[in-house]
């Protein structure tokens, strides 16, 4: 079954907003221990809602190497599972050239 739940999200500001966001990561984290915990699929939808949380809703599938589902707007309910890109490789290779550049920071 699918669960949909409400959640505050505060964009009246940056501080508001940010700590919104914080919320949205728990409540992420939350429903994610339920899931894995009952065996159930864990799935991100980034569809809907402000676009900078859809991001963060991508980010956070991203980091946790979660599937995650972008539906398209028209009532049709097509939808499509968003390619995961390999963050940890990109974090690894940004540490080397940190390290291989005597400590200072290039950006590519």
């Amino acid at each position: 079954s699918i669960a949909i739940k409400p959640l505050v999200i505060d964009v009246s500001n940056e501080k508001k907003f940010l700590k919104s966001l914080g919320g949205l990561f728990e409540a992420l984290n939350d429903e994610r221990k339920k899931a894995l915990e009952n065996g159930q699929e864990f799935i991100v939808n980034t569809s809907g809602g402000y676009k900078s949380v859809s991001a963060y809703a991508m980010l956070y599938a991203q980091l946790r190497e979660a599937p995650s589902l972008y539906t398209f707007e028209g009532g049709n309910c097509d939808a499509v599972e968003l390619t995961s890109f390999p963050v940890s490789y990109a974090l690894w290779t940004r540490k080397c050239r940190f390290s291989r550049h005597s400590g200072k920071a290039r950006i590519c």
